[in-house]
């Protein structure tokens, strides 16, 4: 993953949001006299992949443009009518994708948004190895998810992403990579793709070399922030694939093996440790986003706590 990067602003100027909208690699404009009390305040924090946004507007107000990469917004609070290629919907609590090269405007008013942007780049590289074809070329073929489940599943998904943002999560490689990866395998399969998908099944021997070279690249790799797709790709699989393959050899999943992984690595520092050591810092430095997740699943996988493995 690249370099995390941090945006922040407040103002009560229609032409400084723009500004701080640019700086955020989009390009709108504002009506140039929002009702009264418009205010905007955003935090933003990402990498070339991904970034999460949080957006506070208040007043009523009319906005206009978009944004170069995919964007999935979710509105959680106040008015926001949204108006795609002559398509219109109703944002809150049912998220939206501004995807480059449509029209967009909106009317809005008192909102709490948090967007999530995902660059074209990353989410081809994902597409073409969950469904092993390097002819993908990532498009939507409409701006709102195929379903309601799916509409939760994004929201849900979304909140946790603001979560990581809030309490500084995003800033850990391992667990910004994870979150990436989750979220564009979502998008992918929550909004309707315009390419054909189909993969072709694999034959037994396929199967069992597949896993071979992911759980070695597993067990070379976890120390670094990779995804299950950076996994597939080593293996030359598709993602739904390579979960198959690992049910098949394990009975769990190539997530669970990852974790696994990890929380190997995390009892192999703390058999090497003195007794004063930051167990918050180790579950953060392993991809954990707080030190609680990790002792449970620390518990569940080896049977005792991880303080118990300290060196007096």
């Amino acid at each position: 993953m690249d370099y995390l990067t941090r945006l922040s602003g407040r103002t009560s100027d229609p032409g400084e949001a723009d500004e701080l909208l640019l700086a955020a690699d989009g390009h709108f404009a504002f009506a140039s006299e929002p009702g009264d009390g418009f205010l905007f305040d955003m935090e933003q924090e990402g990498d070339a992949d991904l970034t999460v946004a949080q957006y506070s507007i208040g007043g009523s107000w009319e906005n206009e443009g978009g944004f170069d990469t995919f964007c999935v917004a979710t509105v959680t609070a106040g008015t926001y009518g949204w108006e795609i290629d002559g398509q219109r919907g109703d944002a809150y609590h049912s998220p939206f994708m501004l995807r480059p090269g449509h029209d967009f405007s909106c009317v809005a008013a008192d909102i709490e948004l948090t967007n999530f942007y995902l660059s074209q780049r990353a989410l081809t590289e994902v597409a073409r190895t969950t469904y092993a074809d390097d002819r993908i070329e990532v498009a939507f073929d409409d701006p709102t998810p195929v379903s309601a489940r799916h509409s939760a599943h994004i929201f849900s998904l979304a909140n946790v992403a603001s979560e990581y943002m809030r309490t500084g999560a995003l800033r850990n490689p391992l667990i910004r990579a994870s979150l990436f990866h989750s979220l564009a395998v979502s998008t992918l399969e929550c909004f309707r793709l315009s390419s054909d998908v189909r993969e072709r099944p694999l034959l037994p021997a396929e199967r069992q070399q597949r896993f071979r070279q992911a759980t070695a690249f597993i067990d070379d790799y976890a120390s670094l922030p990779i995804t299950l797709g950076d996994v597939a790709s080593a293996a030359g699989t598709t993602l739904t694939q390579l979960d198959r393959i690992f049910r098949e050899n394990t009975g769990g999943s190539a997530a669970v093996r990852l974790q696994r992984v990890r929380l190997e690595g995390a009892r192999d520092e703390l058999a090497a440790r003195p007794a004063a050591f930051d167990m918050g810092a180790l579950a953060e430095r392993w991809g954990f986003r707080d030190e609680g997740r990790f002792t449970r699943r620390y518990r569940e996988v080896f049977r005792e706590g991880p303080g118990e493995n300290l060196r007096g």
